[in-house]
């Protein structure tokens, strides 16, 4: 059976300024607050931070859905490629939108799924053509190098994609025009 005092210890409440221990025995230390802090902020640094974490969990889906689909069907790479894209890229374009740029309320799943869809379109073609030209050079090529190519190129169309995701889904404030001559006067 457990102590008392350490199960009050393991509650957390929310506090005024942060998260303390439940019944008020102190705030957590400085480092992990910190570090939620940076994490949840909106540095750049912390943005890529999140991207590249979303992105490594939507790799997964990727890997899982390309050699899945391999096993179970002995799909030409092409094939595989392209089904693990759109279920990976689906995956992320949410994780991206929820979790990399904090955008869920004040971008759509249907705007953000656009935005990473075309990222994705470009990055499919890119690795359409890396799978050809690895097969040509490779013929005989097993799944794990041909992955390992699909990997190589989506870290560069990643960057850009970081580029592209963090534009459409920024907080933009509203545009107001230098020059209000022609707009009609309020009477007061």
């Amino acid at each position: 059976m457990r102590s008392p005092a350490i199960l009050e210890v393991c509650v957390v409440e929310p506090a005024t300024t942060g998260w303390q221990a439940a019944g008020g025995t102190g705030a957590w230390p400085a480092g992990p607050q910190r570090a939620r802090s940076w994490w949840n902020g909106a540095s750049g640094a912390a943005g890529l931070a999140r991207f590249v974490t979303m992105g490594l969990t939507a790799n997964l889906v990727f890997a899982a859905t390309f050699l899945a689909v391999g096993s179970a069907t002995g799909a030409h790479d092409q094939v595989r490629n392209l089904l693990a894209t759109i279920t990976s890229t689906v995956v992320a374009n949410e994780l991206h939108r929820r979790y990399s740029f904090h955008a869920e309320g004040r971008v759509s799943w249907l705007r953000g799924q656009a935005a990473g869809g075309m990222s994705a379109l470009l990055g499919l073609a890119a690795t359409s053509i890396a799978l050809a030209a690895w097969h040509w050079w490779a013929p005989d090529a097993g799944s794990a190098s041909s992955l390992a190519v699909v990997y190589l190129v989506n870290t560069l169309c990643g960057l850009a994609n970081f580029a592209t995701l963090r534009w459409a889904m920024a907080e933009r404030a509203p545009r107001i025009p230098d020059d209000t001559s022609g707009l009609p006067q309020l009477i007061t």
